[in-house]
């Protein structure tokens, strides 16, 4: 099976999404590593003692990654129709 071009940047955008959550919230599996711009959506939340802190990253990089990643799946197709619409309009 091979993925059109489309997919390919539809998966490419939805990676970098929880990558990029991933990134934000590794202070929490000791990788200090945290960055805003990682995951611009992601929100600074105080850790709890009684919930392990794998299970807080687990679960902040599945539910806050999926706002990440539709955030970047938005912005990333945004800026593809944008240049294919201006190479579309040179062409002319």
């Amino acid at each position: 099976m091979r993925l059109s071009n489309n997919q390919a940047w539809t998966l490419f955008f939805v990676g970098l999404g929880y990558l990029g959550a991933a990134i934000f919230y590794s202070y929490l599996i000791g990788i200090d590593a945290q960055t805003q711009i990682a995951c611009p959506v992601c929100p600074h939340i105080l850790r709890f003692a009684s919930i392990p802190p794998i299970h807080q990253f687990v679960s902040r990089v599945l539910v806050l990654g999926t706002v990440n990643a539709l955030f970047f799946l938005l912005i990333g197709w945004l800026l593809i129709s944008l240049v294919r619409f201006i190479r579309r309009s040179t062409a002319n």
